[in-house]
């Protein structure tokens, strides 16, 4: 052996390493935290809009139940973070940062809206019921579907 080179550990030279293929995966835009801490739901939100704070975006979250995230939470320690005000030390990406709520409230916020949107949509149902006459029917159809192949289409001489 020369100097200045070091003896190769047979540990990193194992087969099974150099054997496994690496598989491409599209890059994700924000990092998900979701198996860090399972008892709770990470978020990213706005806190800035082109330049400008948005705290009543962020306040609004606060109401909710969110509480901002540190880096050292999610293992992040060379991540930006908020340098200034209220959030400081706060994970950021770009115009966004990172908030967490426990699974039972985000649960419960979830059902909330659920059951928000289901009164809504009978409301309306019920509306366009009672406005439906002769003249103009009202008809609800709840269809979707799915085409494969070449599109067909018509020409004139058809």
């Amino acid at each position: 052996m020369s100097e200045g080179t070091r003896p190769v550990s047979r540990d990193n030279t194992s087969r099974e390493t150099a054997d496994k293929p690496k598989t491409w995966l599209p890059p994700k835009r924000l990092p998900t935290f979701e198996d860090v801490n399972p008892d709770y739901h990470y978020r990213w939100v706005r806190y800035e809009v082109r330049g400008e704070s948005d705290h009543a975006n962020v306040l609004s979250r606060v109401r909710e139940g969110y509480e901002p995230v540190e880096p050292e939470e999610v293992g992040l320690y060379n991540h930006p973070t908020l340098e200034d005000g209220r959030f400081a030390g706060t994970v950021i990406s770009g115009d966004l940062m990172l908030m967490k709520i426990s699974k039972d409230m985000a649960e419960q916020r979830t059902k909330y809206y659920a059951s928000l949107t289901t009164g809504l949509q009978r409301t309306v149902d019920q509306e366009l019921k009672e406005s439906d006459d002769e003249l103009t029917p009202i008809s609800k159809s709840v269809k979707s579907g799915t085409t494969t192949g070449k599109p067909h289409f018509r020409d004139e001489t058809d």
